[in-house]
């Protein structure tokens, strides 16, 4: 019988989102909260034991390299979250983001000592897979199977793992039919009883549930960037690592154990071949 996987994912980027939402905040306090969050993952990671994929941007790893050594150091997966998190693929050529990646792709590898195998772009925007074939990536988490309006409707994608173009896919869990998102704003906004429900729903035919957060996620943002949406704040800092330590407990109790992408990838996947073949 394959081990049930919890893949709990962190994207560790610059705090960029008040652009994306057309508000204004200082860049040395953007800094300050991006650098501060990642410093504060690596303090969740030594209370629980649970190390977590990190896919982090080659712009945060160029000026915060000494966090990411110290969340590889701490058993972390990293991966690649793009070269800079405001870079929009789709105004690139296909060799212009081979080009970014295969570079982010080696800060990353020099930092971390390992190598790295895992894609996810920002914001879920679809990179060509052929450009992450050729930047030397195995496989990518950039399918969020759901629809968020003014951002992405991924609803016509499939929500389990495959291969394509060389690339494993491993979409991020939503609940089966609604395909309700489990992640994000929806984790920390759900009321008690709802993410609950969601919870439950994520295994049903499952053998790996695949959640997604930010660094900056970790830093109450209430009290540091209060012009935020009230949805985006909500339930950030203490009571986010809160609520996040319940659900890995909760799901460890249903009998699936913590794990990194790769691991669960290489379990399933003959990596090497699939290089090979491609």
């Amino acid at each position: 019988m394959k081990t049930k996987r919890l893949l709990i994912t962190f994207d560790v980027e610059e705090f960029d989102l008040p652009q994306d939402l057309g508000l204004e905040l200082d860049e040395l306090k953007a800094q300050q909260i991006a650098r501060g969050g990642a410093e504060m993952l690596a303090g969740l990671i030594r209370r629980t034991g649970v190390a977590p994929t990190c896919f982090v941007s080659g712009s945060f790893a160029k000026q915060h390299g000494r966090v990411i050594k110290l969340l590889s150091g701490l058993g972390c997966e990293i991966a690649c979250h793009g070269a800079l998190h405001s870079r929009r693929p789709a105004e690139q050529s296909t060799d212009e983001l081979t080009a970014q990646l295969t570079e982010a792709r080696a800060v990353l590898e020099k930092l971390s000592g390992r190598p790295v195998a895992g894609f996810r772009s920002p914001r879920f925007e679809q990179v060509p897979l052929e450009a992450l074939r050729d930047a030397g990536f195995s496989y990518d988490s950039s399918i969020h199977p759901t629809w968020v309006p003014g951002r992405y409707n991924h609803l016509i994608k499939g929500t389990r793992p495959r291969i394509e173009n060389g690339i494993v896919r491993v979409p991020v869990s939503v609940t089966p039919l609604l395909r309700l998102p489990a992640s994000w704003v929806w984790f920390r906004n759900y009321p008690g009883a709802l993410l609950e429900i969601v919870r439950r729903s994520l295994p049903l035919g499952r053998d790996a549930v695949v959640l997604y957060f930010h660094n900056w996620e970790l830093v109450d943002l209430a009290a540091q960037a209060p012009q935020l949406p009230s949805y985006i704040v909500r339930r950030t800092g203490h009571s986010f690592v809160q609520r996040l330590s319940q659900t890995v407990e909760r799901f460890k109790k249903a009998g699936f154990v913590p794990g990194t992408m790769i691991d669960y990838v290489s379990s399933r996947y003959n990596i090497e071949a699939m290089k090979e073949s491609g």
